[in-house]
């Protein structure tokens, strides 16, 4: 049943469309989610593997929330909103949100991947490339805004750094050495990049409330430490928008940004592997020397783990133990297959 129900997973993967509203990719403890209808992703932790549990790591009551936006010359296009686009879901390696027009691609790609702290598939790398399809030249940028919510609540922290707490408005620039922000509840955490694990960065990070940052034409006039209140409209209700440089493309010509989204990862995004889709997951894929070490440094964490479980005193609760019987058998499926 399992080398059906793997097989029929290939089968799904490869082909080159779909034209599903919703439709799910999984890998390790991350699951991707794909709205077409209106053109936003949605990422889920798996929290209770015994129960097949997805938790989300943003907002998902409604997708919409979070949203990718570009601006052509002086003009605002929210995607998945814009009539001047048109948005459809490629699958196969790296899942891609694909928005066309007359006169702008947008390719929104995901790809799977496994942080240093983690034992598994633990989050994504999202790829934007903008192509300018115009006969003119044209000044193009984008942002995008995650709705974030773990660390909202009565005692909750919103974001927090390397630095410490993120307790009001806070922007981080290009040539930060900020590493990364994380939105906790203490039970599950959402990691994303600042400076580290990309080749082409944001130019501009603001962390703000949601309706704030949503009704903004564009840039907020950003306010430090300003709280994440606005009054009347929302409270305690924050957000992080990633603003991507302006770049002016001739015709044919492309631009691509990158950034990291995980569960979160106490080493941060300082070794990032790629998922198992493309270290050996599939049949006809091998891993290579970088995925085998990484791979060794997990099964000595999951030793680890194994020996403090077996103690006498362990009080691991079954869905530790679940866990742990989950990531050594996708190991071993892993390698079973070369």
């Amino acid at each position: 049943m399992k080398g059906f129900l793997f097989s029929l997973c290939c089968v799904f993967l490869s082909l080159p469309a779909l034209s599903l509203k919703a439709v799910d990719f999984s890998e390790g403890h991350i699951r991707l989610t794909f709205h077409e209808k209106e053109g936003r992703f949605s990422l889920y932790y798996l929290s209770d593997p015994a129960r097949s549990l997805y938790e989300p790591l943003f907002s998902d009551k409604d997708p919409r929330k979070t949203f990718l936006a570009v601006r052509v010359n002086n003009k605002v296009y929210r995607l998945g909103e814009s009539g001047a686009f048109r948005c459809r879901v490629e699958a196969g390696r790296n899942p891609s949100l694909i928005f066309e027009s007359s006169f702008l691609r947008v390719i929104e790609e995901f790809s799977f991947i496994r942080t240093a702290g983690s034992f598994d598939t633990n989050g994504v790398k999202v790829r934007i490339t903008v192509e300018n399809l115009n006969s003119k030249r044209a000044s193009i940028s984008a942002r995008l805004l995650i709705d974030t919510m773990l660390g909202e609540g009565r005692g909750g922290i919103p974001f927090v750094t390397t630095k410490g707490k993120m307790n009001g408005e806070t922007a981080y620039e290009a040539n930060s050495t900020e590493p990364w922000w994380l939105s906790g509840n203490g039970k599950l955490s959402l990691m994303g990049s600042i400076s580290e694990g990309v080749n082409t960065p944001a130019q501009l990070i603001i962390f703000s409330n949601w309706k704030r940052l949503s009704s903004a034409f564009w840039k907020i006039k950003y306010s430090s430490g300003r709280t994440f209140h606005y009054i009347p409209f929302s409270v305690g209700d924050s957000a992080v928008c990633y603003y991507f440089d302006q770049k002016t493309l001739n015709r044919g010509e492309t631009q691509t940004w990158e950034f990291l989204l995980a569960s979160g990862d106490e080493q941060g995004f300082t070794a990032v592997s790629a998922g198992m889709r493309e270290t050996g997951a599939f049949p006809d894929d091998t891993p290579d020397r970088s995925s085998m070490q990484a791979d060794l440094a997990a099964l000595r964490e999951l030793l680890r783990k194994l020996d403090e479980y077996m103690s006498p005193l362990s009080t691991a609760s079954d869905e530790e133990i679940d866990a742990l019987e989950l990531s050594i058998n996708r190991l071993r499926d892993r390698y079973s297959r070369r």
